[in-house]
């Protein structure tokens, strides 16, 4: 994703081996406002099986 007039802020909070966090973002594109909120959240596996 590419924008060129965009702005935003997040945070990410990391507690042993999962994390959780959330991004805001808004974008004028076209005249046309547009605003994004995603929400993560993660957890560590392990390391990726080998031969794959």
């Amino acid at each position: 994703m590419e924008c060129k007039k965009a702005e935003g802020e997040g945070e990410i909070t990391y507690r042993g081996s999962t994390y959780k966090g959330n991004f805001r973002m808004k974008t004028v594109e076209d005249g046309q406002t547009m605003t994004m909120n995603t929400k993560l959240a993660g957890k560590y596996l392990g390391p990726c099986p080998k031969g794959r």
